[in-house]
């Protein structure tokens, strides 16, 4: 059976002889080695492009010491994680990474296990604080709280109240500082409860 553009070749000639016949099949043939041939290299420039423009996409991104690299990343920790209290891993959730090319297509997007570490330092350094601050206070009140979420787990919040004193001796306005915020598994009797505070306070500034 003869394709289409054969049949539009010899349609217009009715007295086409067989030789004629097999001559057109053979130039289609080429035709179609040549139609093949273009596609092949369209082919291989369109991965040439891709990579190169995979390559360029990689360049154009920001260093990790570029100033709107690490504003971005402390904002994703600081506001929405901490702030908002959304879950480590939605740093590496694939529409929230399409959020962040839509909002700053430089952007170099972070792991979880990136977000791990920086979060423990910052645990560190609030510790660090917070204990620098209650070694200056000649006064310090405490404050515990028991509640329990709604699949009925206790938990118990520390915090600490002191008014801080200056260089010059006068003092400021009550500051208020949450001390730490753990699972209690126990009764919330107040024999327990003084038995598991110390433990938990002692916990926290050892770490």
């Amino acid at each position: 059976m003869l394709c289409n553009i054969t049949y539009i070749a010899i349609s217009g000639n009715l007295s086409v002889t067989v030789l004629q016949l097999f001559g057109v099949q053979c130039r289609h043939t080429e035709y179609r080695a040549q139609l093949t041939t273009s596609a092949d290299e369209s082919a291989q420039t369109s991965v040439k492009t891709f990579f190169s423009a995979s390559a360029s996409t990689a360049a154009s991104k920001y260093s990790n010491g570029h100033s709107q690299q690490k504003a971005i990343t402390s904002s994703i920790i600081q506001d929405l994680i901490i702030k908002c209290d959304l879950p480590i891993s939605i740093v590496e959730n694939t529409h929230f990474r399409h959020f962040l090319s839509i909002v700053d297509s430089k952007y170099a997007p972070v792991s979880r296990t990136y977000v791990n570490s920086v979060i423990q330092k910052m645990v560190v350094q609030v510790k660090t604080s917070i204990q620098e601050k209650l070694t200056t206070v000649k006064a310090v009140n405490l404050t515990l709280d028991i509640w329990s979420d709604r699949k009925m787990r206790s938990y118990l919040g520390i915090t600490a109240h002191f008014v801080p004193h200056n260089s010059t001796g006068n003092s400021n306005q009550l500051q208020s500082l949450l001390l730490c915020c753990d699972r209690i598994e126990c009764s919330h009797t107040g024999e327990k409860i003084y038995r598991t505070g110390p433990r938990f306070l002692q916990y926290q500034t050892q770490c």
